[in-house]
């Protein structure tokens, strides 16, 4: 056990874990609110959707148009598309919105062909989900086709999110980081602390790859690029110490 005295391995085992947390409270809040109701707070540009669907000149607002009501339908024949939609109107959509999430598979090859889904999404999509996996796909699929129109939901802060800490993978991602905390300080008392909090920089990388791989997250070249510019700093971090 004499390498778990050597500082360089104290600060990996801590970004690991600190990592495995991470992934697990990611993981625990994308079950927790993938499939909560749109509300009228996640309209991130309510005219722009509006718009968006008056026209229907893609497929997926084609799709989505003729499955709204027929109060909804009339009330954007009417909306003024250079002024901002009644909360009437706003309301309307997003109670259509929440009743197509649960009604059917909303994906199609064809009609999502237009939008730059991952592949976590389409592989998520051919296993036919139901129930609320198959709403928090719908709702995913709706988010991607809308993005500068619709906000993913998030955990609200009252007094009810207490309950959060006791779920199991909060609970355990907790765990982790507590694990992680001790080694970190284990790893501190060992080495400067300019050298060691840059050194948990190198666990962006292993983010970036896990997001991608495990949570659906889109890969650019733009991330890629700087996760390497962190760790060719953090390089020549270690190299000067040396």
């Amino acid at each position: 056990m004499n390498f778990l005295k050597s500082p360089i391995v104290l600060l990996g085992i801590s970004i690991l874990l600190g990592i495995g947390g991470q992934f697990l409270f990611k993981h625990g809040l994308n079950k927790l609110t993938g499939s909560t109701p749109f509300q009228l707070s996640h309209l991130k540009n309510p005219a722009t959707l509006m718009n968006r669907l008056k026209e229907h000149g893609d497929p997926v607002s084609g799709y989505v148009y003729e499955q709204l009501s027929p109060e909804s339908k009339k009330m954007l024949s009417a909306y003024n598309s250079s002024g901002a939609p009644s909360d009437e109107l706003q309301k309307s959509i997003v109670g259509d919105l929440n009743r197509l999430m649960q009604d059917a598979a909303l994906y199609n090859k064809d009609r999502f062909s237009g939008v730059d889904l991952t592949d976590k999404i389409k592989n998520d999509a051919a296993k036919n989900p139901t129930g609320k996996d198959l709403a928090a796909l719908n709702r995913k699929l709706l988010q991607e086709a809308y993005p500068d129109e619709l906000l993913p939901a998030g955990i609200e802060l009252t007094p009810k999110i207490v309950f959060l800490f006791f779920t199991p993978h909060i609970f355990l991602g907790l765990c982790l980081y507590v694990l992680s905390t001790f080694s970190w300080l284990s790893a501190l008392s060992k080495v400067p602390l300019s050298f060691a909090y840059p050194m948990l920089s190198t666990g962006y990388l292993l983010i970036f790859v896990i997001g991608i791989l495990f949570l659906g997250e889109k890969f650019t070249y733009a991330k890629l690029f700087a996760n390497l510019l962190i760790i060719a700093g953090i390089s020549l971090l270690f190299t000067g110490k040396n």
